[in-house]
């Protein structure tokens, strides 16, 4: 009866076991890792360095110095101490529906240092109040309605743009 009992034991053990997916064990080291800024995007195309080739990458079109690079450890922190930081300003060309000036300030002064916790399920991400999604070796975070459109003297805001930021894993 014993043996039995064993028996029955492993194989309750077993199929137990086996009924668990990758993804069950909450497994983080599709994330760990450092991950750099390749995208800053709010699907506006613009040409600010005018090489007639008009970008919705706004890293492609200014100069600005981009050092940001999500840190992801195994025990469930997240880091950067350079973010991507410039002074931003789009506004609707008066008369226009979908004509926008953007004015690009690189000079900001000053390093933003951020640090938090993460969660992983699946290929989603939790950080920062927000959910980022793993595909391959991108992640992508979409802060929705953060930035803000103005009219072209600056005075109202006439709109709001999703603000795209996607990681490539290094």
């Amino acid at each position: 009866m014993t043996k039995f009992i064993s028996i029955l034991y492993f194989i309750f053990v077993f199929a137990f076991l086996s009924s668990c997916s990758k993804d069950d064990i909450n497994s983080d080291s599709s994330v760990v890792g450092s991950w750099q800024l390749t995208t800053w995007s709010v699907f506006i195309p613009i040409d600010l360095n005018n090489d007639a080739i008009a970008s919705n990458n706004l890293l492609n079109e200014a100069t600005c110095n981009n050092n940001e690079t999500l840190i992801f450890e195994s025990n469930g922190t997240v880091s950067s101490n350079s973010t991507y930081n410039p002074q931003v300003n789009i506004s609707l060309v008066n008369g226009t529906t979908d004509n926008y000036s953007f004015d690009v300030d690189c000079d900001t002064e000053g390093t933003i240092g951020i640090a938090g916790i993460y969660t992983q399920n699946n290929n989603s991400i939790t950080l920062f109040n927000t959910t980022a999604v793993i595909s391959g070796n991108q992640l992508t975070v979409v802060y929705e309605n953060a930035i803000d459109i103005y009219n072209e003297g600056f005075t109202e805001i006439v709109d709001t743009k999703d603000l795209t930021m996607v990681y490539t894993k290094k």
